[in-house]
């Protein structure tokens, strides 16, 4: 195991739940040992690696938060477990909003708190790339390869049910939905391929806004991209309502966790400069 020193790495992972670290050290193709630091008050705990050893970068650029969120599914947005959220800016909003919802506004809609910084437009343009990817069979789409890339595949197959439920059905009895009946689920078509939001009724109030776009919540981005440029990654886990439970925290890691190796492999090194500070 090799060791570099603090100016040789170029991006950071960041993960905020355990399952989230682990996910991201399953896609590093290297392990070193790490640099020593003069930031005696840091109490992070970091893993030091590489995906791809034939790409090299100078020095951190920016940073990548990674991990799970809430979905929130429209008529005409049909998003669903498992899925990858992006924060790509559209028109004024640069792709993340923080929202305070504990606090209405006389007209009943959130108190939007602010927003945070567009990414840096390296990163929108590897975003790009992936979506002509995904959608031209002529291209490899190598996120299902990505997802592969775990040594015990077993333990986080797909799960079996992908529950949607109406917005007025509550939640009952324990961790799991065992105890919430069919007779409360969503139709839908079948398809085969801060605080957090755990309210149906509030995700249905912003998510339709079309100026807004909402696709996920979550509650650990707020201030990072203030502080420093980068991308919110975010695995669909559950539907922002009373029926979350743990049942595809796993699998929507992952598939937070491969959106990024994929992300890193069609960067453009040269097209990484150093940003203001």
């Amino acid at each position: 195991m090799s060791q570099l020193c603090i100016e040789d790495y170029a991006i950071g992972w960041i993960c905020a739940l355990q399952e989230e670290y682990e996910a991201a050290c399953c896609r590093l193709d290297d392990e070193f040992e790490g640099p020593e630091t003069s930031d005696v008050d840091n109490s992070n705990t970091y893993l030091f690696g590489r995906i791809d050893m034939i790409r090299s970068f100078p020095s951190l650029e920016f940073a990548l938060m990674v991990g799970i969120g809430g979905g929130a599914p429209t008529p005409t947005r049909d998003i669903r477990l498992g899925d990858v959220v992006v924060s790509r800016p559209q028109g004024k909003l640069g792709g993340v909003m923080q929202y305070d919802i504990e606090k209405w506004l006389p007209d009943g809609r959130f108190q939007q708190t602010g927003q945070l910084n567009s990414p840096p437009e390296v990163l929108l343009e590897a975003i790009l790339m992936i979506q002509r990817r995904h959608i031209d069979p002529g291209k490899p789409d190598r996120i299902p390869e990505h997802l592969g890339l775990i040594d015990d595949i077993s333990n986080h197959q797909l799960p079996a049910e992908d529950r949607l439920y109406r917005t007025d059905y509550k939640h009952k009895g324990g961790v799991t939905c065992a105890g919430c009946g069919t007779d409360g689920l969503k139709e839908r078509l079948p398809r085969t391929t801060q605080r957090a939001f755990n309210n149906a009724k509030e995700r249905d109030q912003l998510a339709p806004d079309p100026e807004l776009n909402v696709l996920c919540f979550e509650k650990e981005a707020a201030g990072l991209m203030n502080n420093f440029p980068g991308l919110v990654i975010r695995g669909i886990c559950d539907y922002a309502d009373s029926h979350n439970n743990d049942d595809w925290h796993k699998f929507a890691v992952l598939a937070a966790a491969a959106y990024v190796r994929q992300l890193l492999h069609v960067l453009e090194p040269t097209k990484v400069t150093r940003l203001p500070t």
